[in-house]
């Protein structure tokens, strides 16, 4: 386990940290995310290490609209969902699938302690694929997918 304390230049909560150490941060299974996260049609899987978390969210779709990532730094929709500011969030769970294109990520425009946890939504009645809050803290997503 890596002695990490910041992904992308942010803060790695402390309850991820924990969860992983203790071999917790693990996928609840399709029942429990369809709940909690019931616009993701496709499967999505954890990242198991904060390297892997720093890999995937790497700036890949920033020149596409469609993708509502942009960066704060240099456009203003950044700012708010239904956009995902690159520089303040990082994937946490991508698409188990090549070409589904769906990720779950901690964002920090809202608390640098206390990141919501957003989703991208293909199924949404916005063209492209919008970023949607699923929990208004890390601590609220892991208690409703039920890994404390």
């Amino acid at each position: 386990m890596s002695n990490k304390t910041k992904i992308r230049g942010l803060p790695i909560p402390k309850l991820l940290s924990d969860l992983m150490i203790r071999g917790k941060w693990k996928h609840p299974g399709n029942k429990i995310l369809d709940t909690v996260i019931p616009f993701f049609k496709e499967e999505v899987v954890f990242l198991k290490t904060f390297e892997e978390m720093e890999r995937a969210s790497h700036n890949l779709c920033e020149d596409l609209d469609w993708f509502f990532e942009k960066n704060s730094d240099t456009d203003a929709r950044a700012s708010s969902l239904p956009w995902r500011d690159l520089r303040s969030s990082f994937l946490i769970a991508v698409c188990k699938s090549p070409g589904d294109d769906i990720a779950i990520a901690l964002d920090f425009r809202t608390s640098m302690e206390h990141p919501r946890v957003i989703g991208n939504n293909w199924h949404s009645d916005i063209k492209g694929c919008p970023w949607e809050e699923i929990s208004s803290t890390f601590e609220e997503f892991v208690e409703r997918i039920k890994l404390k």
